[in-house]
């Protein structure tokens, strides 16, 4: 289903429904726009994607930089190209690093710091 980006209202009269006509139709084009062409998770919550060419050894920590300025509240891994699982290293994350481990031996993963 596709939103339409026009808003459908009455033939405005005054200035002041011909500007308001203006300013919905271009909120609302912006709107469709952003979500007819699809929405990622950064559009709608404070994350950072980073794809993690090598977890390193099975179960030993691994570090992954972000850039949210905050110290993240978790992760989800997206995808992992091996029968692994990542999980919190137990350090204390920080406001550019998440500290991981990975169940599995040299995985690649893509992952979304929250």
């Amino acid at each position: 289903m596709q939103i339409d980006t026009k808003v459908k209202i009455k033939t405005p009269t005054t200035p002041f429904e011909k500007e308001l006509e203006k300013a919905l139709n271009d909120y609302t084009y912006t709107l469709a726009e952003t979500i007819n062409g699809g929405l990622k998770i950064s559009d709608n919550f404070s994350a950072y994607t980073v794809t993690q060419a090598d977890t390193g050894g099975a179960n030993v920590a691994f570090t992954v930089e972000h850039t949210l300025k905050r110290v993240p509240s978790g992760f989800i891994v997206v995808n992992i190209d091996k029968a692994g699982i990542i999980y919190d290293a137990g350090t204390t994350w920080t406001v550019d690093k998440v500290y991981l481990k990975c169940s599995v031996a040299n995985c690649a993963a893509k992952i979304v710091i929250l």
